[in-house]
Order: structure tokens, then sequence, then C-alpha cells
């Protein structure tokens, strides 16, 4: 069972902390190639990551792209991340995208990301014949048993993972929030949650990493981020 204010993930087997958000520097680049027509070069800044890192999924967050919006699928399904050489094409989830103002929400799997020197990637894009590049459950290995990000505003809450742990809102939940990234749910008391089911995948007996965006309406009182029980 999961209560949250915000994209929710738990990362089995893995204890990570990095002390700051990523620094992304975006740049555009020239032509890209005859099917993707444009693209531009992120880069990550290296001192915001603790420790050399494997297979992280990395949040792409853009508050508006003018040219996203003029050449890319009004749906984003033709942004595509790869590696700076254009040869390794990375797991992604878009979990917001506005074709009108290029706003993105994405998650990238970045295969080695480095703690002594900057990486970078490039996303590419103006394709506007292809389908869906993404592939969301590629972005969270097997060690992620449950990734929500609460963009729904209404109905289920769909987890990114393989393991398919949706979650139903229980109570007075509001569903259209405003998140600190993307969207969110208001819990306004303690009949108020998210049911995830009873999974076997979420019998976890070993350490485990929770990670949530938080914003409680009081702190002198115990508040319950996530909890596992029977109801």
């Amino acid at each position: 069972m999961e209560r949250g204010f915000g994209g929710i993930s738990m990362n089995i087997g893995r204890s990570i902390t990095i002390t700051a958000v990523l620094l992304l520097v975006v740049s555009t680049l020239p032509v890209a190639s005859a099917d993707w027509q444009y693209q531009k070069l992120i880069e990550i800044d290296h001192n915001k990551v603790a420790a050399d890192l494997a297979d992280f999924p990395v949040l792409i967050n853009l508050a508006s792209d003018s040219d996203l919006a003029a050449h890319a699928q009004d749906d984003g399904d033709d942004i595509v991340f790869t590696n700076s050489a254009n040869t390794v094409k990375f797991d992604h989830e878009i979990e917001y995208f506005n074709g009108t103002t290029g706003e993105l929400v994405a998650w990238v799997r970045i295969p080695s990301l480095s703690s002594t020197t900057n990486t970078t990637i490039v996303m590419r894009y103006g394709n506007l014949g292809c389908g869906s590049q993404e592939n969301a459950t590629g972005v969270w290995d097997d060690n992620y048993r449950l990734v929500q990000h609460l963009e729904e505003t209404s109905g289920t809450h769909y987890d990114s993972t393989q393991y398919g742990n949706d979650g139903t809102k229980s109570g007075e939940v509001t569903q259209d929030a405003t998140g600190m990234i993307d969207g969110a749910d208001t819990f306004g008391g303690s009949t108020d949650y998210v049911n995830c089911g009873h999974d076997t995948s979420l019998d976890i007996t070993d350490a485990i990493t929770i990670s949530a965006w938080v914003k409680p309406g009081e702190s002198d009182s115990y508040q319950t981020i996530v909890e596992k029980a029977s109801y």
C-alpha cells in the first residue's frame, strides 16, 4: 500500500542517496539524421552524483521547450534518448508531454552515470512517421517493485514497473493536486490512501529503499507515507 504526495518508487536491494537534483544543461544540436531531424545535448552535472551509478533512472524535466513544441509529435511518441554517439538507444518513460508548450517530464535509464565526469546524453525528436519509442518497464529494473508517479487525475494510478502494482484510491483522495514533479494526490486523513493490492512482488523481507515527494499539512503528529497492512 502506498500513501504519498508526488511520485513514489521502491528500489529493492540498493540504497542510493543523491543530495541534490541533477543539473541538466540542454543545448540544441544540428540535424540528427534522415529520420530524426532534431536533437538536443543533455549534460548531467557529476557534482550532483554522490557515487558512480549503473542503470539509474534520471528525471528529465523541461518546463517548456519551443523546439519540442514545433518539431516533436504532439504526444511525444518520437522522442528518443541515446548516448552521445547516437549508437545506443536508452529506455525511457514519458510521464507527461505537452505538444503545445513542449513541457516534458520523462525518466531515462542511464547505463552508466559518473560521479567524476559529466555524463552526456542526446534527446532526439522530429520523426513524424514513427510510433511510440517508449519502454517504460525497461526504465525500472526488477529491483523496482512499485513506481507510481500519481499523475493521473482520476481512476487508476498505474505502476510503471513490470509487476503491474496499480493503485486504487480509497476515501476522499484528490487526484488532481499540484505536485513537485507533474501530478500529485492530496490525502485528507487516515482513511485516505492509495491501495496497491497484495501481489507477491510486494512481499519484501530484505532491506528496501522508498522514495517520495511529500508535503505534510502539519508536522506535530504521526504521518504515514507508506504502509503494508491488511484492509
